[in-house]
């Protein structure tokens, strides 16, 4: 009975202390670290994982850096300029053709001072355009070439003119200018002795004259601006008379 006993005792003993190593090895080793651990074989985790790796900086391998250079977006070519406010420039036609200014104007007809005052007061409506100035006029200080006419509200002489006008800015936003040119007129070229006319109307002497101008303005705004001017045209006696004309009056530009 006592050897039975003692059998028991140490059976019972040895089933207290394998359900403790048990106890303990289940505390010690967590079976779901096995579970939720990515399979070794598994590609697609093996890359997520390569993926999320930090990339080492140039601080961490001593490797220089070399930083990268964004191209800023090229500043604009200026448009090129004489020493004459008319150097403008067109990109596809290098000028010719290409509208720089429209000027508008009432000017008071046969004014003087260089010549005779014979027609009558009937103002002259005055429009031009000015054109951008072309390479070719660069040696001469970019003057833009123009077109115009000079409309007599009344019966008196009238004209259409061409040419090329020079300007410059004196201070601030006043400028002056002048320019030179021709004009065809459809005035009286010459007059008998007892021509009725001979008292009121010029004797021009030729059909096409030269013409010039002088004008002094201000930039009112960038595009507007207001402006004096005072035409004259005559035939340098080249022709048998040569009285002239001049008209002066005020003139409204719009730039574009």
């Amino acid at each position: 009975m006592k050897i039975k006993g003692l059998a028991f005792a140490a059976s019972a003993a040895a089933m207290v202390l394998s359900g403790a190593v048990t106890a303990k090895a289940g505390a010690l080793y967590d079976m779901n670290m096995f579970l939720n651990q990515d399979h070794p074989f598994d590609a697609s985790q093996n890359k997520s994982n390569s993926q999320a790796q930090p990339v080492p900086s140039a601080a961490t391998t001593g490797q220089t850096s070399t930083p990268t250079v964004v191209n800023a977006p090229a500043p604009e070519m200026a448009q090129a300029t004489g020493t004459s406010r008319f150097g403008e420039r067109s990109d596809d036609n290098d000028g010719w053709g290409a509208i720089s200014e429209i000027r508008v104007g009432v000017l008071e007809h046969d004014f003087g001072p260089f010549s005779s005052n014979k027609e009558s007061d009937s103002p002259d409506f005055n429009a031009e355009v000015l054109f951008v100035s072309p390479d070719v006029l660069d040696v001469i200080w970019s003057p833009r070439p123009h077109i115009g006419t000079d409309i007599n509200s009344g019966d008196d002489t009238s004209q259409i003119y061409a040419g090329l006008s020079w300007e410059w800015f004196l201070w601030g936003d006043v400028f002056a200018g002048f320019s030179l040119g021709g004009a065809v007129h459809d005035g009286e070229t010459t007059l008998g002795a007892q021509d009725p006319k001979q008292t009121t109307k010029k004797e021009l002497g030729c059909r096409l004259l030269f013409r010039e101008s002088a004008e002094i303005g201000w930039m009112v705004t960038e595009n507007h601006s207001l402006s004096l001017m005072l035409d004259h045209i005559s035939n340098a006696k080249l022709c048998d008379e040569n009285e002239g004309l001049e008209n002066l009056g005020i003139r409204y530009g719009y730039r574009f």
